[in-house]
């Protein structure tokens, strides 16, 4: 059981990484996708 437990410890841990790690990616992808993104929505309608 105890292993179990250590490995529950484990996953929520990196799932608490991988969330902060996730949401702090997605702000920087925000930051500098406000200068990128506009001329590919352009290409793309175009």
């Amino acid at each position: 059981m105890a292993v179990m437990n250590a490995i529950k410890g484990i996953k929520s841990i990196f799932l608490t990484l991988a969330t902060t790690v996730g949401s702090n990616i997605g702000k920087v992808l925000q930051n500098k996708g406000t200068v990128i993104l506009p001329p590919l929505s352009f290409k793309l309608k175009a």
